[in-house]
C-alpha cells in the first residue's frame, strides 16, 4: 500500500515508556498486544491512519525506524496493517470508501475472524460501519542478557482527532529458550 495518501498531522498522542534490564539468562523480550481502529474500513489508504508503535532504544537489529511491531510489508499497526482480521464481515462494501488515490481492493477473505473480538469493548457498538482490529498478536524482540533498554509504547491519531484507535498490551515478559535475531510479530491462537 505504498501508493496510499499519508497524513502528517499527529493528534491525541499518548505513550507509556518503560526502562528495562534484561535478566542474565534471557535472549529476548515478548509482549502481547491487540490494535483496533474506528478508521477501518472506511478510511483505509487515506491520510487518516492512526498508528501504534513500540519503539526500542537503543534500536535492535531488524527494527523499522526504531519500531519493533510491523507486518510482512513493514507496516505498523494501523488501518493498513495486513493482520486486520477482526471486523464486521458485512461492511466489506465500505472498505477504502473514503480513499481517493490508488485505492486498494478489500482483502480476501474479508474479516475472517468476524467481530466477536470486539464484544464488550465498545468497538462493536459505535459507528455505522464498525471498526477493524488485529485480535491478539505477540511480538518477540532480541535482547542481550543483562542489557538495559527502553520500550516506548505509543499510539496516536494521524490526520485528525475525530475517530479513535486503541491498543491493549499484556503479558510483557522474557524469552529464554528461543534466540530471536530480529523482531517478529505473529498472530496468537491462545493469548494469556
Amino acid at each position: 500500500m505504498g501508493a496510499c495518501e499519508t497524513g502528517t498531522i499527529i493528534a491525541d498522542d499518548v505513550a507509556l515508556e518503560v526502562d528495562l534490564r534484561a535478566p542474565s539468562n534471557v535472549a529476548g523480550m515478548r509482549f502481547e498486544h491487540a490494535f483496533a481502529s474506528f478508521e477501518y474500513p472506511d478510511f483505509v489508504c487515506t491520510p487518516f491512519n492512526d498508528n501504534f508503535l513500540a519503539l526500542v532504544s537503543p534500536p535492535v537489529r531488524g527494527n523499522v525506524n526504531g519500531n519493533i511491531v510491523f507486518d510482512l510489508s513493514q507496516t505498523p499497526p494501523s488501518s493498513l496493517f495486513e493482520i486486520l482480521d477482526d471486523c464486521d464481515p458485512n461492511a466489506e462494501s465500505f472498505y477504502a470508501m473514503q480513499c481517493t488515490v490508488s485505492c486498494p481492493a478489500a482483502p480476501s477473505p474479508y474479516c475472517p475472524q468476524g467481530s466477536t473480538f470486539f464484544d464488550g469493548t465498545g468497538f462493536n457498538e459505535w459507528g455505522s460501519n464498525g471498526a477493524g482490529g488485529t485480535g491478539w498478536l505477540e511480538t518477540i524482540v532480541p535482547v542481550s542478557p543483562g542489557s538495559e533498554f527502553t520500550v516506548r509504547f505509543t499510539i496516536f491519531d494521524v490526520g485528525d482527532s475525530n475517530l479513535d484507535s486503541t491498543v491493549w498490551i499484556d503479558a510483557v515478559g522474557w524469552v529464554r529458550s528461543a534466540n530471536p535475531t530480529t523482531p517478529e510479530t505473529m498472530v496468537l491462537a491462545n493469548p494469556n
